[in-house]
C-alpha cells in the first residue's frame, strides 16, 4: 500500500527507498505490485470494488504500517494506527478469512517495576501515558478481538530496530539516531547506566517470517535482543570512531539539553529526555526461551532455523556510523568540528 498518485508513480517511490536502505533488486519491478492508497481513509483510500478485488486475491496481510510519533496526542495518529488496523481486519475477514500478522511495538508495555514481562502479558491501558503508546495498545487489542473471534492472527512485538549487520543502513529519523546527533551537537553525551539493546533489521524481518510460517495463530511473539551494550560503551565506540564526545553527569548533559537552539536534533523531543529517567527496562522473554525451557521441543517459532540476534557490538556501531555518514546524516569524524 503507497500513497501516490498512480502506480507507475508508486513503483517510483518503494524503489527510491529500497535503493536508500541499499536492498533494490531489479527483479522487485516485477514482483512488487503497489496498491495506491492510504492506510488514514477507509477501506484503505480504495474503492469499494478495489477493496473487494483485494480481499479476494491476496492470501495473507503483514501490517507494519504506523505513524511513529512519540510527540503527537492519540486523536492525530487514531487514523494511521487504529483505523486502518480496523480496516485491515475487515480485509482479512472479507470474502474469505486470510491470515493477519500485526507487527505491533513492545511501547504499549510500561516500565512499571516489573523485572519480566511474558508475551502472554497484557498491559492496561490506566498505565500508559502517550498518544503514540496508547494508539498502539488499542491496534493490539483490535486484533485481539478479532483473534477471540476466529481471524487467524499472530502479534509481534519487537524492540528498538536499528541498522543492518551487513550495510548499517538504518532509519535516520529513529531516535537513538536523533540522541547521537543530538549529543554530537552537544558536544556531550549522558553518563548514566542505560543499556542499548537495539536489534538489526536483517535479524527482525526473518525472524517475523519465519514465525509467519512456523508460528501458532493467536500468539504474541516478542524480539528481543538479550545481548545489549552499557549505552557508556556505546559512547566509547563512537569515540574510537573518530567523534569527540565526552560524558559528563546526567544531570549537566540535560542542562545542556535545555539551553540547545532549534537546530539541535533533539530540540523538538527535549521534554522526553529532560524529566525524571525511566527505570530499567525490563526482561523480555520470547518464544525461543519458551522453547528452551519447556518439557517438549516445539516444532514452530524459531527453534533449529539458525535466526538470532546479534549483540550489541562495536562492528555493528561503526557499520551504523558508516552508513550516516554515507547518507550525509553525519557529517565525518574528521569535518565534525569544522
Amino acid at each position: 500500500l503507497v500513497r501516490s498518485s498512480g502506480a507507475a508513480a508508486a513503483l517510483v517511490r518503494v524503489e527510491r527507498a529500497l535503493r536508500g536502505y541499499r536492498l533494490w533488486d531489479g527483479r522487485a519491478r516485477t514482483r512488487v505490485v503497489p496498491v495506491v492508497g492510504d492506510l488514514e481513509r477507509p477501506l484503505l483510500g480504495l474503492s469499494p470494488a478495489g477493496f473487494d478485488e483485494l480481499a479476494e486475491s491476496v492470501d495473507a496481510i503483514y501490517h507494519a504500517g504506523a505513524n511513529v510519533n512519540f510527540l503527537a496526542p492519540y486523536r492525530a495518529l487514531k487514523p494511521a494506527n487504529v483505523d486502518a488496523t480496523r480496516e485491515l481486519i475487515r480485509l482479512a475477514c472479507q470474502r474469505r478469512t486470510k491470515a493477519l500478522h500485526h507487527i505491533s511495538a513492545i511501547d504499549p508495555h510500561p516500565r512499571d517495576g516489573r523485572p519480566v514481562i511474558e508475551e502472554a502479558d497484557q498491559p492496561e491501558i490506566s498505565n500508559l501515558a502517550g498518544g503514540y503508546v496508547q494508539s498502539k495498545w488499542v491496534a493490539e487489542r483490535l486484533v485481539g478481538a478479532g483473534r477471540d473471534r476466529g481471524l487467524p492472527v499472530l502479534i509481534y512485538r519487537p524492540g528498538v530496530i536499528l541498522g543492518h549487520t551487513v550495510t548499517g543502513a538504518s532509519h535516520t529519523t529513529d531516535y537513538t539516531c536523533l540522541l547521537l546527533k543530538g549529543c554530537l551537537q552537544l558536544g556531550a553525551a549522558p553518563g548514566h547506566d542505560a543499556e542499548a539493546s537495539f536489534m538489526p533489521v536483517d535479524y527482525v524481518a526473518p525472524a517475523i517470517v519465519r514465525l509467519s510460517l512456523r508460528g501458532t495463530f493467536g500468539a504474541y511473539y516478542h524480539l528481543a535482543n538479550h545481548r545489549p551494550a552499557p549505552l557508556t560503551q556505546v559512547w566509547q565506540w563512537v569515540r574510537e570512531y573518530g567523534y569527540p564526545l565526552p560524558t559528563v553527569p546526567l544531570d549537566d548533559w540535560r542542562q545542556r539539553l535545555r539551553h540547545a537552539g532549534p537546530d539541535n536534533a533533539l530540540f523538538r523531543g527535549a521534554g522526553m529526555v529532560t524529566g525524571e529517567p525511566a527505570g530499567r527496562a525490563p526482561y523480555l522473554r520470547t518464544e525461543r526461551e519458551r522453547e528452551r525451557g519447556g518439557t517438549k521441543k516445539k516444532a514452530g517459532g524459531l527453534a533449529g532455523t539458525g535466526i538470532r540476534c546479534p549483540p550489541v557490538s562495536r562492528a555493528l556501531c561503526w557499520r551504523i556510523l558508516d552508513s550516516l555518514v554515507a547518507v550525509r546524516f553525519l557529517p565525518p569524524p574528521a569535518t565534525w568540528w569544522r
